[in-house]
């Protein structure tokens, strides 16, 4: 039996660009989110989650003329340390499932704000009968935290342990989320860092967690759009879905329907165009756009990469998967070296 993994675009089924990991002048970003939603459209982006640090408002009043505005937060879980710098911290997107969800989960209504989230704390919808969540740099309450804002609802995303100065012996026991950033636009940009987290990805993948991997900005736009320095348009995620409408979108990316791709403020890197997997012969076939380079991941040693001769790109590539396999993955590269990036396919289901 063929199982369609990624669908082909057709006149039923589109694929959205996304910025899942947003910040605007709501909490350190320059840009208001009217703005944003201006630049990102002229960008060819069609959604963006808006996850400004520890507030959590809506912002259904954008969703039109083609654009669609998820609504999240990003929270921080920091280690006690006597300088931020050095201190490892562990930062969370929440995006809502639903965009009539306005009860926050897992925030505090006088700690961890700052910026302009410690004015707009008193406007968001507090649940009287839940308590004020306290954080703790612990491996056991961040699992509670990711369980406990799945649970009220949300899409949650592990961002850039690169960043964070998190390693293995850190990520490894987290467990629970829906997604972990392989890419992090801002911190590939600015340092070099969170560029791909493929490893940490494959590590998770490993430790048992059947995670989804995205790309996104994380941009908090320091420098204007035409510069090297932009954190906008530096990773996002292509979401098929059958029409531009909240729980549409949301119901996709939660069932994996997306991947996730680098690029920049000119370049939006290359296309895939649809995966699927033959159970019977134990192939995988992908078909992309503007590739040089596809490399087949998997959790054994049965990788292999195929490259397009000097001057041309590559179509349609299939690849034998071993019946030693229990997921497999793909990474395609174009001749600038931007990505595109697949969550790992299991080959049980």
């Amino acid at each position: 039996m063929k199982r369609v993994l990624l669908p082909e675009e057709s006149e039923e089924l589109h694929y959205y660009r996304a910025n899942l990991h947003c910040h605007s002048t709501l909490s350190d970003g320059r840009k208001t989110v009217e703005r944003l939603r201006e630049d990102y459209m002229a960008h060819g982006y069609s959604i963006i989650a808006f996850t400004d640090h520890d507030v959590f408002l809506r912002h259904n009043d954008l969703s039109y003329g083609g654009f669609l505005a998820l609504n999240g937060y990003e929270v921080e879980i920091t280690e006690p340390a006597p300088k931020f710098e050095v201190a490892k911290c562990c930062h969370l997107c929440f995006i809502a499932t639903d965009p009539d969800n306005d009860v926050p989960a897992c925030l505090h209504r006088s700690r961890y704000t700052w910026g302009p989230a410690t004015a707009l704390a008193a406007t968001m919808n507090w649940d009287a009968a839940g308590p004020d969540y306290v954080r703790v740099y612990d491996p056991g309450h961040i699992n509670e935290m990711i369980s406990t804002a799945r649970k009220a609802g949300f899409f949650v995303t592990y961002n850039h342990p690169d960043w964070s100065l998190e390693g293995y012996p850190e990520y490894s026991e987290y467990t629970g989320m829906n997604a972990m950033e392989i890419r992090n636009g801002s911190c590939a940009v600015g340092t070099g860092y969170d560029a791909d987290n493929g490893k940490a990805y494959e590590a998770m993948l490993r430790k048992g967690n059947r995670i989804f991997a995205v790309a996104a900005d994380d941009n908090h736009n320091l420098h204007p759009d035409d510069s090297p320095q932009c954190d906008s348009y530096a990773g996002c995620v292509w979401i098929a879905a059958g029409k531009l409408e909240y729980r549409t979108v949301m119901q996709a990316l939660t069932e994996g329907r997306f991947y996730a791709s680098s690029g920049n403020y000119m370049n939006e890197g290359p296309r895939i165009l649809g995966v699927t997997y033959d159970d019977e012969s134990r192939t995988a076939e992908i078909n992309t756009c503007g590739a040089v380079s596809i490399a087949l991941l998997t959790d054994t040693r049965s990788f292999r990469n195929k490259n397009a001769p000097e001057g041309e790109t590559l179509a349609s590539e299939t690849f034998r998967i071993s019946p030693a396999v229990s997921w497999f993955r793909f990474v395609v590269t174009d001749s600038k070296g931007f990505k595109a990036f697949t969550s790992a396919f299991f080959v049980d289901r």
